[in-house]
């Protein structure tokens, strides 16, 4: 894990954390022919930019646990009532489906480092895979990673961006190892979501900017949860917290690990949002952003 805080003029200053894992490599790849189409983000050439590298499971467990939750919600809707045949059958769905988000997380955090940190990994660590163009993806979470992106922070003494990537290690197109990309199995999984009433988006990683929500800090302590905001409250509301809580668990109020690694930013606290939220708070938000996200 890095930071990295970069003058536009000047000397750059790095502090790096030792990371363990390899990156898992595929025969599977696309050359890449996407660079070029990244453009700049912003106008107010920022003084610093700050590099926030992403965990190796990229939120896995907790995209999982939300879209199990959410198919029983829907099969409940539809009185339909479990057998182990369809708990199966829905586990399994929200494994493939975890697994495109974690690939669409990927894709749009390897467009970002195209733009901002172009040689700072190497070509092996950053190809995709095939099959990968368009890819549908559950519409809250094709939400919340669309908003993956560059955020210009205000009211702060200095002028910051900061921007999400993903580590160059201990994962596979952001799927975390041993777990590998299976477009066919993926498909399916959609198909059968589909019909139990799942909407589905598509990610356009070539837009750069991005919003905060990812930069709220979960805190649980004294037994009793908040997500805090590392940076002054202005820069956050109440729609950011809504989506961070997708990637809550369902049986309990404890929140996940950081999806991000924060630590660059300090412990410094302007606030909090969401306390104590309810339990299955997931699979409301996850109810409540599928009616404003955009369907394809």
């Amino acid at each position: 894990m890095f930071l990295m805080k970069q003058k536009n003029q000047g000397n750059q200053k790095m502090i790096v954390f030792p990371f363990s894992s390899e990156f898992t490599n595929e025969a599977d790849f696309n050359d890449d022919d996407d660079a070029d189409e990244i453009k700049d983000l912003a106008k107010g050439n920022p003084q610093f930019t700050a590099e926030l590298i992403a965990e190796g499971r990229l939120g896995q467990d907790s995209i999982y646990h939300t879209l199990e939750a959410a198919m029983n919600w829907l099969l409940r809707k539809k009185t339909v009532f479990g057998t182990q045949y369809t708990a199966d059958r829905v586990s399994q769905a929200a494994e493939y489906l975890a697994d495109g988000c974690c690939l669409m997380t990927y894709m749009k955090l390897r467009a970002l480092i195209f733009l901002d940190f172009p040689n700072r990994y190497n070509s092996i660590s950053l190809r995709r895979p095939k099959s990968c163009t368009d890819l549908p993806i559950p519409a809250p979470f094709a939400f919340a990673i669309q908003q993956l992106g560059a955020v210009n922070v205000v009211d702060m003494p200095e002028e910051y961006r900061y921007v999400p990537v993903c580590p160059e290690s201990n994962h596979c197109f952001g799927l975390p190892t041993p777990r590998y990309w299976d477009p066919n199995a993926y498909g399916e999984a959609v198909e059968y979501a589909r019909k139990l009433g799942m909407q589905f988006a598509a990610v356009d990683v070539t837009k750069k900017r991005g919003t905060a929500w990812w930069l709220l800090r979960p805190d649980y302590s004294e037994e009793s949860f908040q997500l805090q905001c590392s940076l002054p409250e202005t820069n956050f509301t109440d729609s950011m917290a809504r989506t961070y809580t997708l990637f809550m668990r369902s049986e309990s109020g404890n929140p996940p690990k950081e999806i991000f690694d924060l630590a660059p930013l300090g412990q410094a606290t302007y606030g909090s949002m969401l306390r104590d939220p309810h339990t299955g708070i997931n699979v409301s938000s996850f109810e409540a952003v599928e009616l404003i996200a955009p369907e394809d």
